[in-house]
């Protein structure tokens, strides 16, 4: 009988100890993930997190609750944003993610112009006037998201009212975003 899956040398023990130094550090990077999305999260209701990602977009100033949290998830945004920056230094292959997408809707010189056509639209001035906020989005092609934005007012999630929705396709790679 062939015996196709025996080694003909044994795998370095400088290499296993690699592999294994690896799976251990993205196993303490998920926990490490887990914790501070719990410490931000953890306990807020749906309506508490649309209006923390409307104050993290710049759409309104978070309300004295939630101020606390939005430093905290701010801070974990750019820790995230130094280590997907480190990633690409070392290794030279960007981030691939929705979140990246978003953040680099969020830099871009229009988003503060695009706020406030938003706020003026809809008569937004504080968090009463947030209903739902949150994002969209999905891949297109490697490092090409179509992704984006949503919200309702107050009263059209009352109502199950209408949906207003702002797309993008953010190429991440070339560090632009086209409406779409």
């Amino acid at each position: 009988m062939f015996d196709i899956f025996r080694r003909k040398k044994p795998i370095d023990p400088t290499f296993r100890r690699a592999v294994e130094d690896h799976r251990r550090e993205l196993a303490e990077g998920a926990e490490e993930a887990t914790k501070s999305v719990a410490a931000i999260f953890g306990g807020l209701s749906e309506r508490d997190v649309s209006i923390l990602m409307a104050a993290a977009a710049g759409l309104i100033q978070a309300p004295s609750h939630l101020a606390g949290r939005l430093d905290l998830y701010l801070k974990h945004k750019e820790h995230m944003r130094r280590r997907e920056a480190e990633t690409k230094n070392e290794t030279g292959v960007g981030v691939d993610a929705l979140d990246p997408a978003l953040d680099l809707l969020l830099r871009q010189a229009w988003w503060p112009g695009f706020v406030a056509d938003i706020r003026e639209q809809f008569g937004i001035t504080t968090a009463a006037d947030v209903g739902r906020w949150g994002l969209h989005g999905k891949r297109a092609a490697p490092y090409v998201w179509d992704c984006g934005y949503l919200f309702q007012t107050s009263e059209a999630v009352e109502k199950d009212g209408p949906v207003s929705v702002w797309s993008w396709r953010v190429d991440l790679r070339q560090g632009t975003a086209q409406p779409i």
